[in-house]
């Protein structure tokens, strides 16, 4: 008797884990399948783990606009460390966010920003990741003319 419960038991073992691998994968790429958006729960989509972000927007100053010596404040500066990348982009979302409300600028507090070039633009960057590093095309916006 304890022998032919534990045959039942190696059987079961053998036979569960793959079933249980096989009806997880059909599970969970049955939405794929049927082109939906949404998972079974505990069943996730597979997409969920393979999605990767392709669009961005980003905030920088653009320093003398058409003009031999035109750059950026963060795109394409390498004399920037990480500290100051970070810096920057934050006073850059923080001015793009009071432009949008009060449409003005406060001068005294980003003088240091507006000094760097005859004149300064608001510009928006925005585009797909792959194509910006591959071929370096983006979509550029002025917003607003600065200085």
């Amino acid at each position: 008797m304890r022998l032919n419960s534990k045959i039942m038991s190696n059987r079961f073992i053998h036979f569960f884990i793959p079933l249980f691998i096989v009806a997880y994968f059909a599970i969970a790429f049955y939405p794929i399948l049927r082109q939906q958006r949404s998972e079974t729960l505990p069943f996730f989509s597979f997409k969920l783990y393979s999605k990767v972000p392709d669009a961005y927007v980003n905030y920088d100053l653009l320093y003398n606009q058409g003009e031999a010596d035109e750059s950026f404040l963060i795109k394409d500066n390498h004399d920037l460390n990480k500290l100051e990348r970070k810096n920057y982009g934050y006073r850059l979302r923080m001015i793009s966010a009071n432009m949008e409300q009060a449409d003005a600028l406060s001068s005294t507090s980003h003088e240091d920003l507006l000094s760097k070039g005859r004149s300064v633009h608001l510009v928006k960057l925005s585009g797909n990741y792959l194509e910006t590093v591959r071929d370096d095309d983006y979509n550029l916006e002025v917003i607003k003319k600065l200085k």
